[in-house]
């Protein structure tokens, strides 16, 4: 007979079993009687509750996946033969505020000021439980607290709404809990796809910085260094290229991987010898801006077949040279000129052309080492004709310069040059996002 003390929720694949702690005594002791009570619940007596190397939690003889939460007097098991899960419970109190900041960055924590306090409470609590739930689902490769899991509060509104983290896409539910927050995770899609993390990002609002790597001008020591600027915090993805021939970057792509862990790797070729099959994806990029044939398709069909047997995933890229106020090393081996910033005609005309050959990705590069980066008005009036992603980049040097691009519609924004100079500031870039 079903225990009637235990409540019983169904989600997507998932069985969902809360208890109320009674009794007095050690509250652990207490915590584990009322897991053991959920568990025969849900399967039976007899079943028992074990704990792997890293901790998580596993029922001999359940082929499924366990997940375990408690709040100050309840305890919440969840089971899924289907699905990877996490779940958190916690009561929602003022005791949220202490920890605001690991929470959530500064301008999320604007936005709930909007809102009323009590709501505010609630959206903080969830926001703590979302990411304490992919915690469980990912352990130590997650990061409770950095800035691999992307939680918008706003979107925290709604019963479901998404994360992302660097590897996964993660579907979240408020689970009706009285006056406690209940969260469950579910993951989703593979960030194997860079494609498809680079749209979720996109869908979900996150400003996605990446971080441009140039393997003639920045050596493992430097790479290093950008890496301990960055703290707690990583770039979106990671952009490895740059003009000069090189004859093999899967040593560099290897390093570079090793240090910055789980950011996604994408080559950002400035010639078809920049490839290698241990990135992630390929910037598959057409120089449409200028009329040189070798840059608008040769490079591509002599490097074509290639990239296909390494069974790289490639990024159909449209890349737009605009007149950053000197010659650019791109234009030197491109032999194009950039556009200038004047002709915004001819500049929105190029990317709606671009995008209507099937080019998803727009790049708006005002070269290395620009004097003036592409401007705002540029940024918006693209921006306006176009539905895929847009890349801006080339002569960005402060963090207002950053976020202007992404006020003006930018989805991602590349730095290379300034960081390669001023390691030191990357950081506080990546805490204006």
């Amino acid at each position: 007979m079903f225990d009637m003390s235990v409540r019983h929720v169904h989600i997507v694949n998932t069985d969902l079993y809360f208890s109320e702690l009674t009794g007095s005594g050690n509250k652990r002791e207490l915590e584990h009687e009322t897991e053991l009570r959920l568990i025969a619940a849900a399967l039976g007596d007899g079943c028992m509750l074990c704990h792997d190397a890293v901790g998580r939690p596993f029922i001999e003889g359940y082929d499924g996946r366990v997940s375990i939460s408690h709040s100050s007097h309840t305890v919440c098991l969840a089971l899924s033969r289907v699905e990877h899960i996490g779940v958190d419970i916690e009561q929602v109190s003022d005791r949220i505020e202490r920890v605001k900041e690991k929470v959530l960055e500064e301008s999320s924590l604007r936005e709930l000021d909007l809102l009323s306090p009590s709501l505010r409470l609630r959206l903080l609590t969830k926001c703590w439980c979302v990411k304490e739930a992919v915690f469980k689902i990912e352990g130590e490769s997650a990061g409770l607290l950095g800035e691999k899991v992307e939680v918008s509060p706003i979107d925290m509104l709604r019963e479901r709404s998404r994360v992302l983290s660097s590897r996964w896409a993660y579907d979240i539910y408020e689970v009706e809990s009285g006056d406690e927050m209940c969260v469950l995770a579910v993951r989703r899609e593979s960030c194997a796809s860079i494609d498809s993390l680079i749209i979720e990002r996109k869908r979900c609002g996150v400003r996605q910085l990446a971080l441009l790597l140039d393997p003639e001008k920045t050596g493992e020591s430097e790479v290093r260094r950008l890496r301990e600027s960055c703290g707690d915090r990583l770039p979106h993805l990671i952009f490895i290229g740059g003009s000069a021939f090189v004859a093999s970057l899967d040593d560099y792509v290897d390093m570079v991987k090793r240090v910055f862990e789980t950011v996604p790797v994408l080559l950002f070729p400035g010639h078809r010898s920049q490839v290698s099959a241990k990135a992630d994806a390929l910037l598959f990029l057409s120089v449409v801006s200028g009329r040189n044939a070798q840059v608008l398709i040769g490079q591509q069909v002599l490097s074509s077949m290639m990239v296909k047997r390494m069974g790289l995933e490639t990024l159909p890229m449209g890349y737009v040279l605009i007149d950053g106020g000197r010659e650019s090393s791109v234009e030197r081996a491109s032999g194009t000129r950039g556009i200038s910033q004047d002709d915004v005609d001819e500049i929105v005309a190029t990317c709606v052309a671009s995008s209507m050959l099937g080019m998803r990705y727009t790049y708006l590069e005002a070269g290395s080492g620009a004097l003036k980066s592409v401007s705002s008005e540029v940024i918006r009036r693209v921006r306006r004709e176009i539905e895929g992603v847009l890349i801006v980049g080339g002569g960005i040097r402060t963090r207002e310069q950053m976020q202007a691009a992404f006020e003006a519609g930018a989805d991602i924004v590349v730095i290379g040059n300034h960081f390669e100079a001023h390691a030191e500031e990357i950081g506080c870039f990546l805490d204006c996002l």
